[in-house]
């Protein structure tokens, strides 16, 4: 069995207090798929939407978090209800967690241009924490000789989400029960997020869309992300973003068509970490996304009748 250094395990509680202890993977690529922080984002996109993100956090740290994340959502009647469903799983060290979390929302028409819904979801988490997996100089520390837990817990979330034309708002709450698994680590809290983004036409083939996320957590610094991306010819988006107490990120998407799309992020460390691994004090995390939205059955259904109606013209 592959053990993790007491450093690594002493740098993982260190930033555990100022990124939500890795409660919730952390997503740079978020902007690009809303329903990871915000149930009520599920069918906003019209069509059935999935995604898949990869993701390898401070890669020069042995034990960092690996994780991998599935989601989809849709669509499901005209009068505004959707659904949709989270696949999670996340390895950081001594924790390996897997979840699944089903997603609801009711969307409502304010105006022609513009909508509000409101989301709900139901999530179980297996969590399997492994002491034994850290290497300590003493064997019989009292402070590591933890009992190991394996254990799936329930929880509640709920979200808020208002779009029109160039304005997206939302707040969410992804936990509503405090799980707490033991004295050392709190798998999940209460804590609250507020997004925003706003889109400028800088030209008719040039798009420039800051963003921000807001998360506030009771018992930890408030956590500010700061994002603006560029679109050109509604095909090839670059971005940068800063997130306090964390990383300066960079990103990219290419829209391959309609329906395909193919982002990259990376991240670069502001914590000054110091290991036998990265002697410059610095690490970096990557994040791949894939995301595919299949295009409606009635579009299918009106090309197919525009085809026909061409090929009997011709005729």
């Amino acid at each position: 069995m592959k053990r993790i250094p007491t450093y690594t395990f002493i740098l993982w509680i260190f930033i555990q207090c100022y990124s939500y202890g890795q409660q919730d993977p952390v997503i740079t690529q978020y902007m690009f798929n809303g329903l990871v922080i915000n149930p009520a984002y599920a069918g906003n996109d019209d069509k059935l939407t999935t995604n898949v993100i990869a993701r390898k956090q401070w890669i020069t740290i042995p034990g960092s978090p690996l994780t991998f994340i599935a989601s989809g959502h849709a669509p499901v009647t005209k009068n505004g209800l959707s659904f949709g469903g989270i696949f999670t799983n996340d390895n950081a060290g001594f924790i390996t967690q897997n979840g699944f979390t089903g997603i609801g929302s009711y969307r409502i028409k304010t105006s022609y241009n513009s909508s509000l819904s409101f989301g709900l979801q139901f999530g179980l988490t297996s969590s399997n924490i492994d002491f034994s997996r850290i290497s300590v100089q003493e064997a019989n520390d009292p402070e590591f000789a933890q009992t190991n837990y394996k254990g799936i817990l329930p929880n509640f979330g709920t979200g808020v989400y208002f779009k029109n034309k160039r304005l997206n708002l939302g707040l969410s709450v992804p936990y509503l029960l405090n799980q707490m698994v033991n004295s050392m680590v709190q798998v999940q809290r209460r804590y609250y997020m507020l997004f925003g983004s706003y889109s400028f036409d800088l030209s008719p083939n040039v798009m420039l869309k800051p963003s921000f996320l807001l998360k506030v957590d009771p018992d930890v610094p408030i956590q500010l992300d700061l994002n603006t991306n560029i679109t050109f010819y509604k095909v090839l988006t670059f971005g940068a973003s800063y997130r306090s107490f964390s990383s300066i990120n960079i990103l990219g998407q290419y829209n391959v068509n309609e329906q395909l799309s193919i982002g990259y992020a990376l991240d670069i460390s502001t914590l000054g970490i110091n290991n036998n691994n990265n002697a410059n004090g610095y690490t970096s995390s990557n994040e791949i996304m894939v995301q595919y939205k299949f295009e409606p059955a009635q579009s299918y259904k009106s090309r197919s009748l525009h085809l026909k109606n061409k090929s009997t013209f011709k005729k």
